[in-house]
Parts: structure tokens; C-alpha cells; sequence
């Protein structure tokens, strides 16, 4: 048994994309690439070369959504690491190769979930030791739609295809 639900699996612009619900109460969201792609195979936090245009528009870009902890990690090394490319929600947190996770395929999956310090969590899919806490001690935050998570991963699918073709 998964700890986990598939709410969400289709394909954008030729790009698998899942959106699933954690146990924990909280989406996250994935695009698959395949091995055409530059990043297939590179893990979100490891140092990665790009293109003095990719790196200038890099710099000249807003924060936008992104983590903070990668972006200071790279403002501290100046170290280019796929996580802070992308503009999504809270930042690339997840990338892998897992022949059913999130779905069955074949493809690399780059993701973010919507488990952050302001992200609220859907405590119908909580349970145990965990939904206590909850319930006794409310974390609050707002609570990410399937909606919203399906945007954000047709934007980190555009982002990667635009990225793929720089």
C-alpha cells in the first residue's frame, strides 16, 4: 500500500505530469522527461554547467516562488543547481528515477511538493500520531488545490521545455 493518492495524471505539451496528495495532507507535483533531456539523470541539488545566457537570465530573474534555502545556498557558491532554475512553488524539492514512483514509467521526475512553512495540510488524509498533533497544535497555512498544483506543473513543464531547447 502506497502512502500516497494519484489525484492528477496527464500529459502537457507531450510531458507526463502527476499531481498526487501525501499522507501527510499535502500535494505534490511532477514532471517526467525522458532521456532527450539535459536534466535527465541529474539530481535537483547537484552543480550542473549551463550557458552564460541561461546563467544571465538566471540572475536577472525575481525570486518568484522558489526556496529560499537553495537560493541563499547559491548566493553563498554561486553553485547552479537545477532547484533554483525553475520558478514553481517552494522549488524543485525532488528529482528520480523510480520505476512506479509517483506513476509507473520510465521517466525522471522533477517535482515539488506544497509542504511548506505557509502551505496548510488536508487533515481527511492525516491519520495516527501525526493528525493529533494536528488537531491539538494547527499549523494553518493555505491549503494547495489540485487546481493550483496543476498549473504549477504546466509552468515547470514549460520551464523545462524551454530549458531543453536554450
Amino acid at each position: 500500500m502506497s502512502n500516497y493518492t494519484v489525484e492528477k495524471d496527464w500529459f502537457y505539451k507531450d510531458l507526463r505530469c502527476v499531481v498526487i496528495m501525501g499522507h501527510m495532507g499535502f500535494r505534490c507535483g511532477y514532471v517526467g522527461i525522458d532521456k532527450t533531456h539535459p536534466l535527465y539523470g541529474i539530481k535537483y541539488n547537484a552543480e550542473i554547467e549551463i550557458t552564460e545566457n541561461k546563467k544571465k537570465a538566471l540572475l536577472k530573474g525575481e525570486v518568484g516562488k522558489r526556496g529560499v534555502i537553495s537560493l541563499f545556498s547559491y548566493s553563498l557558491h554561486e553553485k547552479i543547481t537545477p532547484e533554483i532554475l525553475f520558478d514553481v512553488h517552494g522549488g524543485i524539492t525532488f528529482s528520480g528515477e523510480d520505476k512506479i514512483y509517483p506513476v509507473e514509467s520510465d521517466l525522471w521526475w522533477i517535482g515539488f511538493d506544497c509542504g511548506h512553512v505557509e502551505d496548510g495540510k488536508d487533515l481527511s488524509v492525516v491519520s495516527g500520531q501525526l493528525k493529533k498533533i494536528e488537531l491539538k497544535w494547527p499549523t494553518g497555512g493555505i491549503l494547495r488545490s489540485l487546481e493550483y498544483c496543476t498549473e504549477e506543473c504546466e509552468s515547470l513543464a514549460d520551464q523545462l521545455i524551454n530549458f531543453k531547447e536554450e
